[in-house]
């Protein structure tokens, strides 16, 4: 497959071989971020169990992710109704 590169990251003290797209410091970007994540459960939670980490961690991530989502809607929908009024007023 053109453009893609099996990368090394480290996750949690374990190390992954990951097929990744053509950046491969992308792909590093995230294996970082989500072993931030895994620290951070695994500190505030202590818990010991990988599975239960990753689990624990993968729900902070998609918090994120609709939180991220619903800000967008709504920047969206105030964006829309501030043009809404620039219109009417012209």
């Amino acid at each position: 497959m053109a453009g893609r590169n099996t990368v090394s990251v480290d996750i949690f003290g374990k190390t992954y071989s990951v097929l990744a797209g053509a950046d491969p410091e992308y792909t590093r970007t995230l294996a970082r971020y989500v072993d931030e994540q895994m620290q951070n459960v695994s500190k505030q939670s202590k818990a010991v169990d990988t599975q239960k980490v990753a689990v624990l961690a993968a729900l902070n991530i998609a918090n994120e992710l609709f939180e991220a989502e619903r800000t967008e809607f709504e920047i969206e929908k105030r964006t829309t109704d501030l043009l809404a009024m620039v219109e009417s007023a012209e």
